[in-house]
């Protein structure tokens, strides 16, 4: 039994295999060369390494946090600005499908909007869906070999030539440098900040 059925078997009993296999079905698409099945993966092994005993994450937050770690790519159309929102609809109707709570799908959908990445004051932002935001850009503070492997896998993904596909990406790479600080959590600034703006300068440079 794989991690994704036994979490959605955790949020359903009964239906859970079922939806268990509408998100792997919907990621594992040849389209998908980066938001796929290892992105998901990613993620998922990013937020294990958050420590158990965080104040502001406690265990009904992480099931939020990793229900939307499954459910935030669930809609992706390459260049495409409803991707979120998209994402946002459907997730809220395959966890209506399985019975949990109004409170639930609303967490999931807050955390699942906060990966559109638009650099708001933190107040605006729940704890867990800042934790969301921090995982979901936390390749950038990889290596920088696997930052440019990622890149490749993005770019494959885009129907633009490669010249307007690196416009597009220094545009959203430039935005993320301006900010005070790339990382809202202290866990994830204080682990990857330096290395993330190192690494994104870096692309930025690279044609």
């Amino acid at each position: 039994m794989n991690r994704c059925t036994k979490f959605c078997e955790l949020l359903s009993p009964i239906y859970g295999g079922t939806l268990a296999n509408i998100i792997v079905d919907m990621h594992d698409i040849p389209q998908r060369a980066y938001h796929n099945l290892c992105h998901i993966e990613h993620c998922l092994s990013v937020f294990d390494t958050i420590p158990d005993d965080m104040d502001n994450l406690g265990e009904a937050s992480r099931v939020v946090l990793e229900a939307a770690i499954w459910l935030h790519d669930a809609v992706y159309v390459p260049g495409e600005r409803t991707n979120e929102d998209a994402s946002i609809a459907l997730a809220a109707i395959l966890l209506r499908g399985v019975g949990v709570t109004e409170t639930f799908v609303g967490a999931v959908e807050e955390c699942i909007d906060a990966t559109k990445h638009l650099a708001l004051p933190a107040h605006h932002y729940t704890p867990t869906a800042m934790y969301m935001m921090d995982i979901d850009l936390s390749g950038f503070g990889e290596g920088m070999q696997v930052v440019r492997v990622n890149n490749a896998n993005i770019a494959k993904e885009y129907p633009l030539s490669h010249l307007e596909y690196v416009r597009e990406r220094n545009k959203f790479l430039e935005t993320l440098l301006k900010r005070k600080r790339l990382f809202y959590t202290d866990y994830f600034f204080e682990k990857l900040e330096e290395a993330a703006k190192q690494n994104i300068s870096e692309l930025i440079r690279e044609p």
